[in-house]
């Protein structure tokens, strides 16, 4: 945390102060609520590419490791479909 990002956070715990506010309790009931909305969200599909030439194709909680072979199966299909 920078010097700035502390003092921002200082000043507006005075104003929860000011207006009779517990800052400590209004920062969990914050950082609950993005917990919350963080679960929520699906973030989508993500793909990437490993050292080994793996594709990882991850949603959610399911991981789809394709080897090289299977990568370019993959592929060759998608460019059948086009």
């Amino acid at each position: 945390m920078s010097l700035f990002e502390a003092r921002v956070r200082c000043e507006h715990a005075r104003q929860l102060l000011a207006k009779q506010l517990n800052p400590g309790e209004a920062y969990r009931e914050a950082k609950a609520e993005e917990k919350i909305l963080a679960s929520t969200v699906d973030p989508g599909p993500s793909v990437s590419l490993n050292m080994d030439g793996d594709v990882v194709i991850r949603k959610g909680r399911s991981t789809l490791r394709l080897n090289e072979e299977e990568s370019q199966f993959v592929a060759d299909l998608l460019k059948k479909l086009r």
